[in-house]
């Protein structure tokens, strides 16, 4: 009888571990992909291979195996990347709006992209800049801009602003400075628009459609108003992590009118992009009342005196989404200040990058109706509602594999050679000139996609208990789950692997001993 055991799982490198097949022979395991991205869409570069086998007895009636030669294929690049997005926003003469962008590489290579401005700006704008904006926030990151525009002289043209090198999924965060010249007259309207290219000295230039991509930034002069900026970041340590990890959320505001007055803000965490989400309730705080805690009930009967707060949870589970409103009664001219929340990352969050909806929204809470409540601007909305920046967070998988012999269970069995629970894989008793199966399940037990490397081991180095080698002469091939096709690399490391196996499923690699006809000393 052959069979299989598990030995105990050390850790290698950063999602590696090692079982054993076998009385006889080792098998040894390690993950080399945890991207969703990348399981997907090869990366270019990648190496893709296939090889055929067949199995047959020669006229000494030995098992012989024969397999093609392994056929290659290299993953071209091609480009790919989005640009958001268009803004609209108020400002006060003398005063600067800064609108936020996001470009990120979509193609599946590294790639750089170019970002550029017109000469030629509006009357009313003194000036024009591209400011980077590394952390998201909607705000510059350094008082130096990479590129100025005052409508005669233009450094934001050509190559002048570049992403750098992006890889596969990067992002690109800047912002664009609007300043309004403090003659401005009162509704007086401004645009500008910010156009991204990629590098067209590259070969793959040819395969981005569209090869440009613009946004436009919309701005409206407001004199004797409140005018009011919200952006939204993240304040906690991490912008990327696991399902379990908490988020704290900014909502930082100013009013950089000449006039005081209400805003509203809304924010909507646990839909679309931020499904998974969930609110931890009593954890919103304003910093004009330090650490008290604002009250999630409608009615705002504990909220500090000059905000009224609630935060309202709908559905349950997949379905459960809060939203969160504020309504500060009066913000002084050049005042500002800031709300904070922490939300859950739970188990159903989706993973990726929760980017593409995860805006607030904000408006002067007196602007075209009577909006001394939040049920006020509830059931009469301001007339001008303005997003804020998007705060991604990127929700990150989590890894870990079992290999057994069970292909509707992923339970772990005990680490012996004696044992006989589901980490043993058994073949019939053999002979000599004879070729032995065994089908080993490979469980992706993680959160997310993953890849495992396969490769064998027939000293049975680490194995427990007391186990024998396999006859000399004995061959050793690794097939894919139907035992006929070889085991090949899906990637570009040349090393046999199970391809992409999707988070709680399985796949079945089949290690096939041939032994030798002169073979002796069996075990039974």
């Amino acid at each position: 009888m052959l069979d299989r055991t598990q030995a105990a799982p050390p850790r290698l490198k950063e999602r590696g571990f090692s079982f054993f097949i076998g009385v006889i022979a080792s098998l040894t395991l390690m993950t080399i992909l945890s991207s969703n991205a990348q399981a997907a869409t090869p990366l270019a570069g990648s190496v893709i291979s296939n090889q055929a086998s067949a199995n047959y007895k020669d006229s000494g009636g030995t098992p012989q195996t024969a397999t093609s030669n392994s056929v290659t294929t290299t993953v071209a690049q091609v480009g790919s990347y989005t640009l958001t997005a268009d803004n609209t926003k108020t400002a006060a003469p003398g005063t600067t709006a800064y609108m936020p962008h996001i470009l990120t590489n979509t193609g599946n290579g590294a790639d750089t992209f170019y970002i550029t401005l017109p000469t030629a700006i509006d009357g009313d704008l003194s000036g024009v800049a591209i400011y980077a904006d590394v952390n998201g926030d909607g705000q510059p990151d350094s008082p130096t801009p990479l590129c100025t525009t005052n409508g005669t002289t233009n450094n934001c043209s050509g190559t002048n602003v570049s992403t750098g090198s992006l890889a596969s999924g990067g992002s690109f965060k800047f912002v664009v400075a609007m300043t309004v010249k403090s003659t401005a007259a009162d509704a007086a309207a401004a645009s500008e628009v910010a156009t991204a290219v990629p590098d067209s000295s590259t070969s793959w230039y040819s395969t981005y459609s569209p090869n440009s991509i613009n946004n436009t930034d919309n701005l409206t002069v407001a004199n004797n108003v409140p005018v009011f900026a919200v952006n939204k970041s993240i304040i906690s340590s991490l912008t990327s992590g696991p399902t379990g990890t908490q988020v704290t959320y900014k909502l930082a505001y100013t009013n950089s009118g000449n006039a005081a007055g209400p805003i509203y803000i809304n924010d909507v965490m646990g839909s679309g992009a931020t499904d998974g989400f969930s609110y931890v309730a009593g954890s919103a705080k304003w910093s004009v009342s330090g650490t008290t805690a604002l009250d999630d009930a409608t009615g705002a009967t504990g909220d500090p005196a000059g905000i009224e707060y609630q935060a309202v949870t709908t559905g349950s589970g997949l379905t459960a989404q809060t939203t969160i409103t504020a309504l500060i009664a009066n913000v002084p001219a050049n005042a500002s200040g800031f709300i904070t929340f922490t939300v859950n990352v739970d188990t159903d969050a989706p993973l990726g990058t929760s980017e593409t909806t995860n805006v607030a929204s904000y408006a002067r809470a007196n602007n075209g109706a009577d909006c001394a409540t939040i049920a006020d601007c509830t059931t009469t909305p301001p007339t001008t509602i303005t997003t804020t920046n998007q705060s991604p967070f990127t929700v990150t998988g989590t890894y870990s594999v079992v290999a057994n012999n069970n292909t509707s269970s992923s339970a772990d069995g005990t680490d012996d050679n004696a044992a006989t629970g589901v980490n043993v894989v058994t073949a019939s008793a053999t002979a000599p000139n004879t070729v032995v199966s065994f089908s080993n399940v490979i469980w992706n037990t993680g959160t997310a996609s993953d890849t495992f490397n396969i490769t064998y081991d027939a000293t049975n180095t680490g194995a427990t208990g007391s186990p024998t080698d396999f006859p000399t002469g004995t061959t050793f091939q690794l097939f894919q789950s139907d035992g006929l096709t070889p085991l090949t690399s899906s990637d570009a490391d040349g090393v046999p692997d199970t391809g992409p196996v999707a988070a709680g499923s399985s796949y079945t690699v089949v290690l096939k001993a041939s032994i030798p006809a002169d073979a002796s000393g069996l075990p039974h």
